[in-house]
């Protein structure tokens, strides 16, 4: 149940990506406070039973192994996915060399994981983010300092939660200060992440026949204004991955045949009278091909239009009332004044747009429930959707985080195994499943960007459990009164940040350092091990 709750939770707010007036908030705040909510109520409800002092053994296992397997397994499957060939300089090769053949690719042979010979790039982004990780893991010990100082002076556990405690009081307030900090900060410098981020989430909408390109970017140009810079240039990246795939030649043209693929793969219903007359239109010269920036053009005017047509839906044409076709409203002055004269007919398939044929059919189409709607109507359905999910996955993670503890608790007494290490194991893989998948997925668009991005995520996602979860942690400690035993587990979580703190300041990262990143996991357990059976840390 956590498992799907999470995932909806992960869905939802990637959702709001296609939102562009959120989407900023969301990218940098909404997605890493919700990603650390279902480790957040284990955290909680782990210090709320009648035997907290026992039972907060699986919110700590929680909130390591959420920690630890973040900075591990996804981290291993995000240089995997990412990676590619080094050059003679021992560099990450994302570009094509000018004396290369034809037949060169990023990562060459297929399926090559030299330790030595591939890898990615460590970026300033994720450098920094490192940097930012390891600082708030230092926020561990605000507790465990005095924790250590005090049980070296008396073993009264009375005497030793008494102090603590003070110090719990202080490390809730300072976590909650760096918490509201980091979300300020990535508010305020994580902009170029956020936009990447929300218009990769525009092209997987458009590619999967969530949204057509209009409802995707319709917010971008929310009053028909296309001058400001930073819309203008995120739809640039959303239209050329699509202008590319069909450039085969790389000539950087697309002739008429090659323009209707890509305005069916866009999800915009056009017929071919539609495409011959909007071509036309971009075609100026004749030439039978139309550039990049023609085409960019184009469907600027094309969206503008069909943005005046509010809720018909109909593609931006002028037709005859006899069902001819008239010319294409495609210039500047008329453009917003075309007016459809079949706007009031009772179905949008009864209008000549859609009198196209069926060569197409078996194409996989936009859902029959979004095909016909307006742009404005596709964005507050996918609003909808967002806020649904979110809302229900919170829900359940209330609902289920309790019974989770009581179960991983259970598991741990049955077995004889401390509860920490259940919990340990278990419980990130139920919550954080969501971050397997997409560091690999993200990264394996073997770009320098989408690689940043993705073990960005990962370390802010660990800097949102050193300041949410162990606020939520240091605040049970203190309304209950705990003594603290948790030494042990604070040292491994800190010294794996530690570590791959460095690991993530090397400009380049190996495949021989991602499986040094995933030993690093099970290490961190026998690490654990030691310390609490052999030097008494428990």
């Amino acid at each position: 149940v956590l498992f799907a709750a999470s995932n909806l939770i992960s869905d939802g707010s990637e959702l709001l990506l296609l939102v562009p007036s959120v989407a900023g908030l969301v990218g940098s705040v909404v997605l890493p406070v919700l990603g650390a909510v279902p480790d957040g109520m284990m955290v909680l409800f782990s210090g709320l039973g009648p035997d907290a002092q026992s039972e907060v053994a699986v919110g700590v296992g929680a909130m390591a192994g959420s920690t630890i397997m973040l900075l591990t397994f996804p981290w291993f499957l995000a240089i995997l996915g990412g990676r590619v060939n080094l050059n003679a300089d021992g560099y990450p090769e994302y570009t094509k060399p000018k004396d290369a053949p034809d037949s060169w690719s990023k990562l060459q042979p297929a399926g090559n994981r030299g330790l030595f010979t591939t890898g990615v790039a460590g970026t300033a982004e994720v450098r920094s983010t490192a940097g930012v990780m390891v600082l708030t893991a230092m926020l561990f010990f605000v507790v465990q300092g005095p924790a250590c100082f005090v049980v070296a002076h008396t073993d009264n556990r009375v005497e030793q939660a008494t102090f603590v405690n003070r110090w719990a009081k202080w490390g809730t307030f300072a976590t909650a200060a760096a918490f509201f900090a980091y979300l300020w900060a990535q508010g305020k410098s994580a902009s170029r992440m956020a936009e990447k981020k929300q218009v990769d989430k525009m092209i997987d909408a458009i590619r999967s026949k969530e949204l057509t390109l209009a409802g995707a970017v319709s917010q971008l140009f929310p009053d028909a204004t296309v001058s400001k810079p930073k819309p203008l240039r995120q739809l640039r990246m959303v239209l050329r991955p699509f202008f590319d795939e069909y450039d085969v030649n790389d000539d950087h043209n697309i002739d008429r045949i090659e323009f209707r693929a890509v305005m069916k793969d866009l999800g915009e219903q056009v017929t071919d009278r539609g495409v011959r007359e909007l071509f036309a239109d971009a075609d100026r010269d004749n030439s039978g091909s139309i550039e990049f920036e023609e085409f960019n053009q184009l469907i600027i005017r094309y969206l503008k239009a069909l943005q005046e047509y509010g809720d018909t839906g109909y593609p931006p044409f002028a037709w005859e009332a006899d069902g001819k076709a008239g010319r294409a409203c495609m210039d500047a002055t008329s453009l917003l004044s075309c007016v459809d004269p079949y706007a009031d007919v009772d179905s949008p398939r009864d209008s000549p747009f859609d009198a196209d044929d069926d060569e197409d059919a078996e194409e996989e189409d936009v859902p029959e429930d979004l095909k016909y709607m307006s742009p404005a109507k596709q964005q507050f359905q996918i609003k909808l959707r967002a806020g649904y999910k979110m809302a229900f996955g919170t829900l359940l993670v209330l609902v289920f985080s309790d019974p989770a503890v009581e179960v991983l608790s259970a598991i741990g007494n049955i077995c004889n195994i401390s509860p920490f290490y259940v919990s340990f194991v278990l419980a990130p893989f139920a919550s954080n499943a969501s971050e397997l998948v997409a560091a690999y997925t993200y990264a394996a668009k073997k770009t320098e960007a989408t690689i940043s991005i993705s073990l960005a995520t990962l370390l802010g996602a660990a800097c949102m459990n050193n300041t949410w979860c162990l606020g939520i942690f240091f605040g049970i400690v203190y309304a209950r009164q705990l003594y603290w035993s948790f030494t042990a587990e604070v040292l491994a979580i800190v010294i794996i940040q530690v570590l791959v703190g460095l690991i993530a300041k090397k400009p380049v990262m190996r495949m021989f350092d991602a499986y040094a990143v995933l030993s690093l996991y099970p290490l961190s357990l026998a690490f654990v091990w030691v310390l609490e059976n052999c030097f008494g840390m428990d």
